[in-house]
């Protein structure tokens, strides 16, 4: 063999090796499916980026010698990728400083803006929050009757475009809110939200017969609406009353959009059996909140979610707010406060996954340890729903272990070092 093809059979087994897809048993794992199951013990093997069996692991036999690495979890839990819905996380670096704000734009009608390309993944809360397993986020616009279009994106890349898991996923719409006072103020607050339904329905009227013509004019802004109208968009409503959700459905049912999703809405509770009858899904107002109304009993946004789960309304977690871009890595925190107010703790795991999935329109690949699906997943030494037990040892994304480093990390590394301590001592000094 001449020293030409040695070199060329070479540089083929090099390759060969190089591409081959790495076939992984985690072993003795308790899993969360994500779809309101759980197994323990359980075996999850993944066959490069893909899930390639969720199994009971009683009467499993392990041959060591079919899989490319063997991973024992004893006393770990295994979750889905947490997702996190409706959130600025990655869109400014400073909210406070106007010139880092890449959520918000000038004018009340702005259909056509678009988040996808501005989401920064070099933002440093990203690491904070994916240290808590939230691993996909989607970035949403705010301001204005409506706002834009969403992206769902993750939150382990090197630029947008790897990032982006799902470009253009839906448009966001602040419907207009019926007014709540009495009196002059009342007159006239009745007076704006009239001429606001009615620019609304002008505009969608407007998009509704441009998106039926065939004419060569383009309008980008109505050109931008037309994937909503014809199904293939999610419409996000974000809205917080009962009254106006009913005005929401109405107007929905008047439009027939395909695919709406409430945002927010503080009071769906009110209104389930209309929620159930018409399939409208919910990205629930944050939980750690007051409540509404001064006389609404203190503990209602943490049994929200109950009363929507005992009402078979689908719904998902959000953390919309102040400072929700950082509030993000407490998004199992929040579904742990609503187990303490009656949601089962396996609905709880399923509302931050699978549901999320769903609503956002990407559970085909995503929300759940299924096969098939992607292998995007995390383990924690402890129940992610209680803060003191929730501890990350491991994120799996795309079949390959990443960091789980972030900037609290280094700085909890830097006093170990100073104080000669293995760990935090937590029972005081």
């Amino acid at each position: 063999m001449t020293l030409r093809l040695r070199y060329i059979l070479c540089v083929l087994i090099f390759c060969t090796k190089a591409f081959v897809a790495q076939h992984i048993a985690y072993i003795n794992a308790d899993i969360h499916v994500g779809n309101g199951t759980r197994i323990y013990p359980g075996i999850l093997i993944t066959q490069s980026d893909t899930i390639a069996s969720v199994m009971s692991q009683q009467g499993f036999k392990i041959n060591p010698a079919s899989f490319d690495s063997i991973i024992d979890l004893s006393g770990q839990q295994v979750y889905p990728a947490l997702i996190n819905p409706n959130s600025i996380l990655g869109l400014h670096d400073a909210e406070a400083v106007r010139a880092s704000r890449d959520f918000e734009d000038v004018g009340a009608y702005n259909p056509h803006l678009r988040t996808q390309m501005v989401f920064n993944t070099d933002n440093p809360i990203l690491p904070t929050v994916r240290r808590n397993g939230v691993l996909l986020t989607q970035v949403t616009p705010r301001g204005g009757r409506i706002s834009g279009q969403s992206s769902i994106m993750a939150l382990t890349a090197w630029n947008w475009e790897d990032a982006t898991v799902l470009k253009d996923d839906g448009m966001h719409i602040n419907f207009p809110e019926y007014p709540q006072t009495s009196g002059d103020l009342y007159t006239k607050q009745l007076k704006q939200y009239t001429n606001d339904r009615e620019q609304l329905n002008r505009m969608f009227d407007q998009a509704r017969s441009y998106c039926m013509a065939s004419s060569q004019h383009v309008d980008i802004r109505l050109q931008a609406l037309c994937a909503c109208l014809k199904g293939d968009q999610r419409m996000y409503i974000h809205v917080h009353y009962a009254r106006d959700i009913l005005a929401v459905i109405n107007w929905i049912q008047m439009y027939q959009i395909p695919y709406p999703v409430l945002v927010e809405a503080e009071e769906a509770w009110k209104v389930t059996h209309v929620l159930k009858a018409h399939h409208i899904p919910v990205l629930l107002a944050r939980v750690f909140a007051l409540p509404e109304h001064p006389d609404d009993p203190i503990d209602l946004p943490f049994s929200a979610a109950s009363k929507l789960f005992m009402d078979s309304v689908r719904f998902a977690f959000q953390c919309a707010g102040d400072m929700e871009a950082m509030q993000a890595r407490n998004l199992c925190f929040m579904a742990g406060q609503a187990v303490a107010y009656g949601l089962p703790q396996e609905q709880a795991i399923q509302a931050m996954t699978l549901h999320a999935a769903e609503i956002l329109g990407i559970s085909l690949k995503w929300g759940s340890l299924a096969t098939g699906k992607k292998a995007c997943f995390f383990v924690s030494k402890g129940s992610i729903l209680d803060v003191k037990t929730h501890q990350v040892t491991r994120i799996v994304w795309n079949g390959n272990a990443i960091s789980i480093d972030s900037h609290q990390e280094h700085r909890a590394e830097q006093y170990r070092k100073k104080y000669k301590l293995q760990q935090w001592n937590t029972k005081g000094r």
